[in-house]
């Protein structure tokens, strides 16, 4: 990090976040679009091409009878989805790979001053495939364990604790799997309070006002009109009723074909707006991640030396 002197502030390395983000604003958004509009347009194309074939069931039935049964008609479903459900599959493992790369990529914008050679940032990660999907694998775990009320709150702070992990995975190599999250915990402990506004910081500003700034413009544009209109045939052919009935019987308003497209569009949305503000959530950690350890090993260096 020979360019940039990192301050222990979080002011300081939100502000550098902004600087780094905006600077190199095209190319990641460039490097996110396939991991980002894939996964998107994946899903839509599973959706599309079973509604079509639904839709049109009755023509197909009458003139190729063997679509009548049950096996055939789920097998051609299947095949027409296929192309998305492909789509999506590498779409999302690229989308995985970027929480490493882009670790790596800010700490070549830092001491370069650009962000070149995306496939030398991704084989960072990749040359170390089996042990990045066992990082992923454990903390899949440890998520699916925090998502229980009795743990929210315990699953909270170790999330705060672990929140650096993919940083360590990307600048550490020689580790373990539990090495990672080892690293994190060591670095975070005596800094919780400045990750969390850390976090709050972020989510803020890409959970919250950036979406509901794109939903703002879209409004505005009468984009909103449109795309609902476009969602609300699909959604119609949906069997609600069960699912009004026991909303009904829990004081709940029932859903409309037009509510559940206005909430397909603005989770869509959401969904853009924080998966293409991934490199700055990135960019962030990786300066927290080297502000830490460069004080870390000041204060061992201080201790040897003594």
């Amino acid at each position: 990090m020979a360019r940039l002197k990192l301050q222990d502030s979080v002011w300081s390395i939100f502000g550098e976040t902004l600087k780094i983000y905006l600077a190199e604003f095209f190319k990641f958004t460039g490097y996110m679009a396939f991991p980002v509009l894939g996964q998107l347009f994946g899903i839509i194309w599973v959706f599309a091409s079973t509604f079509v074939l639904t839709d049109n069931f009755e023509y197909l039935a009458a003139k190729f009878p063997v679509m009548n049964e049950y096996t055939s008609f789920m097998l051609v479903a299947l095949l027409i989805a296929l192309p998305g459900l492909m789509l999506f599959v590498a779409s999302f493992w690229q989308y995985l790979i970027a929480y490493g790369s882009l670790n790596s990529m800010t700490e070549g914008v830092v001491t370069t001053g650009r962000v070149y050679d995306f496939a030398a940032h991704k084989e960072v990660i990749t040359r170390k495939t089996p042990k990045y999907i066992a990082l992923w694998l454990v903390y899949s775990i440890f998520a699916a364990l925090a998502s229980f009320p009795l743990l929210w709150v315990l699953g909270g702070i170790f999330f705060i604790y672990f929140i650096l992990i993919f940083q360590a995975f990307t600048f550490e190599d020689e580790m373990p799997v539990t090495g990672y999250f080892r690293k994190s915990f060591d670095l975070i402990r005596g800094n919780f309070a400045k990750t969390i506004a850390l976090v709050l910081l972020l989510v803020v500003l890409t959970f919250y006002l950036l979406p509901m700034g794109l939903n703002v413009i879209m409004g505005a544009l009468n984009l909103r009109e449109f795309f609902t209109g476009l969602i609300i045939p699909v959604v119609s052919n949906l069997q609600l009723d069960a699912v009004n009935q026991m909303f009904i019987m829990f004081g709940m308003p029932p859903v409309t074909p037009e509510l559940l497209a206005q909430s397909i569009l603005e989770q869509a949305v959401f969904f853009i707006a924080v998966g293409f503000t991934l490199p700055l959530r990135s960019i962030c950690w990786t300066l927290w991640y080297k502000c830490l350890d460069e004080k870390k090993e000041k204060k061992s260096s201080k201790k040897s030396g003594k």
